[in-house]
């Protein structure tokens, strides 16, 4: 079972927290640790809140963070069928990506990757998330992520 308290540990210092909307390097509308404005509504009561204060309290950023990574949990589990029997350490370095990308675009832009991950070849899934070519050519993700947490995530699958 995924420690979502280790997760949000990871997220926390990647993300950074913001109470007030901003715009995040993928050019959408943001708050809390990551949670995309764009593409999720917030939940009833804290869009009344932020509607009267245009800010979140830090119990709101929370539970979006918490809602956000229960979210990437089952986009896991909606890829891979053998999520849950994963080594920990993978788990979480799934849950990190699924959170920040998103469950359709790793499905859809990394098939190498979610093959090798599904035949739980973790060395060759590393190596597919950090390199667009297999082998030298640093891939878009790699490039777009602080190179810190794509290591980090990188690391994970290394340790497995």
């Amino acid at each position: 079972m995924v420690d979502i308290s280790r997760i949000k540990l990871r997220i926390k210092p990647e993300e950074g927290y913001s109470s007030m909307p901003y715009k995040c390097t993928a050019g959408h509308m943001t708050i809390g640790w990551g949670w995309n404005l764009d593409t999720n509504p917030l939940p009833p009561d804290i869009k009344t809140y932020f509607d009267a204060n245009h800010l979140i309290a830090p119990s709101h950023a929370e539970r979006l963070l918490t809602i956000s990574i229960c979210n990437a949990i089952d986009g896991c589990k909606r890829i891979w069928a053998g999520f849950n029997d994963f080594p920990m350490n993978v788990q979480e370095a799934l849950v990190d990506l699924i959170f920040n990308m998103g469950q359709k675009k790793v499905a859809g832009s990394f098939p190498r990757f979610c093959d090798a991950v599904m035949r739980k070849n973790w060395i060759l899934a590393a190596n597919e998330l950090k390199y667009a070519d297999g082998k030298s050519k640093l891939s878009k993700w790699y490039t777009d992520v602080k190179e810190k947490r794509a290591e980090s995530i990188i690391g994970l699958f290394l340790e497995a």
